[in-house]
C-alpha cells in the first residue's frame, strides 16, 4: 500500500498531462479495487481465525468428554470443569504417545460401588428353623424313640434301697449282681454292722453306691425314747460310717419309716431337728416286704411288681440282710426293664410318708 501511494500519484500526473483530465478514472478504480480486496482479505482472515478457534475449542471439549466417559467406567461421575476448554490441543504432527494411567480422583458426587443386584424374588438367607414338633431333650420323666421320633412310654426311675446292712452273707451277693448290670443303689447302713463288717461297707463306697444312715443300734425303744436319744444314736452311726468309709453322709432313713408306732409322738420334732442339721430323709412307696414274713424269691418279685404300681418314680425298699432277697435281686432288675435304676442323693426329690 505504501508503494502504491508512492508510485500512483506520479503516474496519475503523467497520464493527466498526456491524455487529459479523464485519464485518472482507471487508476482510481484500480486503487479502490485493491483497497477493497485488501479489506475483504483481512475480514476473511479474522473470520477464519475465529472459526478455527471455535473448532479447536469444540475438539478439545470432545476430547475431555471422552476422557471423562472413560473415567465414569471406573466409577467416576461426569463433571467437566470450565478451565479445561482453555487447554491447547496437541499438534496434529506429533506422534501419539501412550496416555498415563489415570488414577481415580474423587469427585464431588462419586458414584457408589456397584453391588450385586438381587433377583426379582431373592431367596432369604436360610436360618435354622424349628421343626413343627421338635424333639425335647430326654429327661428322666419322658423320652421319644431315638430312631423315628415317635413318642413312646416315658422313662421311669427306680431307686433300689437296702436297709440294715452290711451283711456278711448277702450284701456281697447283691453288690455282685448290681455290678453285673452296672446299677448303682443306696444302702442305709446300721452302725453296729459297719463295725462288724467294715470291709463290706468300704466296698459299697468304693463301687460308687450311695451310703445313708439308718441308725446305730436299731433298738426302736431306745432310739425313739426322745429327740435327744435319736440324735445321739444318729451321731454315733455317722461317726462310725465316716471313720470306716470316709463318706460324709447327707441322707438317712428312719428305722421303721418316718412315721411308725414307736415315734408317733416325736417324729415331727425329730424331723425338724434333723432338717435344721442339714440332713434329708427318704421313705419309700414300694417294697419287697422281705422283712415282714418268710417269703419265697418269687413272692418277693411279685411284691415288688404289685407295690410299684407302674409309678413314674419308685423308691423300692429291700433288706440286704435277707437271704431270699439276695437270690431274687437279679429277677427284680429284669422285672422292670422300663425303669432306669439310679442311686439316691440329697438332690433327689424325697418320697415321704404323710405326717398326721
Amino acid at each position: 500500500m505504501y508503494a502504491l501511494s508512492y508510485y500512483m500519484p506520479g503516474k496519475i500526473e503523467y497520464y493527466r498531462e498526456k491524455r487529459g483530465r479523464n485519464v485518472w478514472v482507471l487508476p482510481v478504480f484500480l486503487c479502490t479495487f485493491l483497497v477493497l480486496g485488501a479489506v475483504f482479505v483481512l475480514l476473511g482472515y479474522y473470520a477464519a481465525k475465529d472459526q478455527i478457534q471455535m473448532v479447536m475449542a469444540e475438539e478439545s471439549t470432545g476430547d475431555m468428554l471422552v476422557q471423562e466417559g472413560a473415567g465414569m467406567g471406573n466409577g467416576r461421575k461426569e463433571n467437566p470443569q470450565p478451565e479445561i476448554l482453555s487447554e491447547p490441543l496437541p499438534q496434529e504432527t506429533q506422534e501419539p504417545t501412550p496416555k498415563p494411567t489415570v488414577s481415580p480422583q474423587p469427585t464431588e458426587n462419586p458414584l457408589p460401588t456397584v453391588s450385586p443386584q438381587p433377583t426379582e424374588n431373592p431367596l432369604p438367607a436360610v436360618s435354622p428353623e424349628p421343626t413343627v414338633n421338635p424333639l425335647p431333650a430326654v429327661s428322666p420323666e419322658s423320652t421319644q424313640h431315638p430312631e423315628n421320633g415317635v413318642e413312646t412310654e416315658k422313662i421311669k426311675t427306680m431307686y433300689l434301697t437296702f436297709d440294715d446292712g452290711p451283711s456278711a452273707e448277702y450284701t456281697d451277693t447283691i453288690l455282685d449282681v448290681l455290678a453285673k448290670y452296672n446299677i448303682k443303689a443306696t444302702f442305709f447302713l446300721v452302725g453296729e454292722n459297719v463295725e462288724k463288717r467294715p470291709e463290706v461297707a468300704k466296698r459299697i463306697a468304693e463301687e460308687g453306691h450311695t451310703i445313708g444312715i439308718h441308725c446305730y443300734s436299731h433298738a426302736y425303744d431306745d432310739i425313739y425314747d426322745s429327740v435327744e436319744s435319736y440324735v445321739e444314736d444318729f451321731e454315733k452311726a455317722y461317726q462310725v460310717i465316716y471313720e470306716t468309709t470316709g463318706v460324709e453322709v447327707k441322707i438317712f432313713r428312719f428305722p421303721g419309716g418316718s412315721v411308725n408306732a414307736y415315734n408317733k409322738k416325736i417324729c415331727k420334732d425329730i424331723i425338724t431337728e434333723m432338717t435344721e442339721r442339714g440332713f434329708t430323709y427318704f421313705d419309700w412307696n414300694a417294697s419287697l416286704e422281705d422283712a415282714i414274713k418268710k417269703t419265697t424269691p418269687e413272692e418277693l418279685v411279685k411284691n415288688a411288681k404289685d407295690t410299684a404300681m407302674n409309678r413314674e418314680r419308685v423308691i423300692l425298699l429291700a433288706h440286704d440282710t435277707i437271704y431270699n432277697t439276695s437270690l431274687c435281686i437279679e429277677d427284680i432288675i429284669l422285672q422292670f426293664p422300663e425303669y432306669k435304676m439310679e442311686p439316691l442323693n440329697e438332690e433327689v426329690v424325697p418320697i415321704r410318708f404323710r405326717l398326721n
